[in-house]
């Protein structure tokens, strides 16, 4: 860095963060202009409608804890309100399995009985 820096004749260097900045300004003189990761900076942004308006993250595990009993009474409690709502105001609701995920381990027939 020090051999390029010193025949080096700079007026903006793009950095992807402050950390970089940080860096690179105890070699060069110039100005420093945070822009992020330039490649993801030209990739076109879809503007996807939403599918749904309420997205609830099942909380079903195999593991036995303290208070299971109590948790899963409150989750059903839980999903029954944002049921009643959605249907009261013409919303979209689901329920995202955690058995959809590979490193959980989870039966996906059962949690969808639970």
């Amino acid at each position: 860095m020090k051999k390029k820096s010193k025949n080096s004749s700079i007026d903006y260097f793009f950095v992807c963060d402050h950390l970089h900045k940080k860096i690179l300004e105890k070699y060069f003189k110039c100005k420093f202009i945070i822009s992020g990761l330039i490649k993801n900076n030209e990739k076109k942004l879809l503007n996807k409608k939403k599918v749904f308006d309420i997205n609830f993250i099942s909380e079903f595990r195999t593991v036995k804890y303290i208070k299971k009993e109590q948790h899963v009474k409150f989750i059903k409690y839980l999903t029954k309100i944002l049921d009643m709502y959605c249907h009261k105001y013409n919303k979209k609701f689901v329920i995202s399995l955690n058995s959809s995920r590979k490193d959980k381990n989870i039966d996906q027939n059962t949690e969808i009985n639970f």
